[in-house]
């Protein structure tokens, strides 16, 4: 049986001079799942985290065998899942999305839901500024950040998988 390490987090974890990499490259007989995405905010973070590990423990792979390391990101990264139909909010999610490799995949795989996030590069700004303006709070970013981790933690520990979480910021 190999042991499988689940890493998720933003471009601290996926680029190629990152901690991932680094303990993918000096511990080879671990299978690294890196599940990074630049720029995602904790809501995917946490999502893939969990999706990723339910997968294993489908395929057989014995709780023991896992470990989840998540690094979170910045509270500020606001990531949503949308619905590739039109939106009664008439809300252009293209036109503020930065899709990768991994979420073409998903929209493809899953015929209803696309997952879309801020890139932090702000795109659409006429819609980013109406929503710091309207309904963002550090309060309620914080507040979400904190539920995103006791989900992920739950999870895991409901399913006997070893995990450490670490902040990126």
């Amino acid at each position: 049986m190999s042991k499988h390490a689940i890493v998720a987090g933003c471009s601290f974890t996926y680029e190629d001079y990152s901690w991932a990499h680094i303990l993918d490259r000096e511990n080879p007989d671990l299978k690294v799942h890196n599940l990074g995405i630049p720029g995602t905010g904790n809501y995917v973070i946490s999502t893939h985290a969990i999706s990723h590990a339910n997968t294993l423990l489908k395929d057989g792979v014995s709780p023991s065998d896992i470990i989840v390391i998540v690094q979170w990101s910045g509270i500020e990264r606001k990531s949503l899942i949308a619905d590739k139909n039109r939106s009664l909010l008439d809300v252009p999610f293209n036109d503020f999305c930065r899709e990768e490799t991994l979420l073409k995949k998903l929209s493809t795989t899953i015929d209803r839901s696309k997952m879309y996030r801020d890139s932090g590069k702000k795109n659409n700004h006429r819609y980013w500024n109406f929503y710091k303006d309207n309904y963002w709070s550090d309060e309620c970013a914080f507040i979400e950040t904190l539920e995103h981790v006791l989900r992920t933690q739950w999870f895991l520990k409901s399913n006997n998988i070893d995990f450490m979480m670490f902040n990126g910021w």
